[in-house]
C-alpha cells in the first residue's frame, strides 16, 4: 500500500516538476524564477514536497538495484 502511494505522490510529482518548468532552472535555460503570486501558498508547498517525493523515491530505488547489483558480483568472484 505504501509503495503505490509513493508511486501515486511520485507520478504527480513528475507532472509538477514539468508544470512548474523546473527542468529549464536545473539546466540553467531561464535565468529568473518567475513565481504566481495570486497561487495559493498550499499549492507551490505541495507541489514541491511532491518534487521531493518523487527524487527520493527515484533515489531509493536506485541505491536498491545497484547495491542488489553488488551483492551478486562479490557471490559470482
Amino acid at each position: 500500500v505504501l509503495r503505490g502511494l509513493v508511486l501515486l505522490i511520485s507520478a504527480y510529482g513528475v507532472y509538477a516538476f514539468l508544470k512548474r518548468g523546473l527542468p529549464e532552472y536545473m539546466f540553467l535555460a531561464t535565468r529568473f524564477a518567475f513565481f504566481d503570486f495570486g497561487e495559493p501558498l498550499v499549492f507551490f508547498i505541495l507541489d514541491y514536497l511532491t518534487v521531493m517525493v518523487l527524487f527520493a523515491a527515484v533515489g531509493y530505488y536506485f541505491f536498491c538495484i545497484t547495491a542488489k547489483r553488488r551483492k551478486n558480483k562479490r557471490k559470482e568472484s
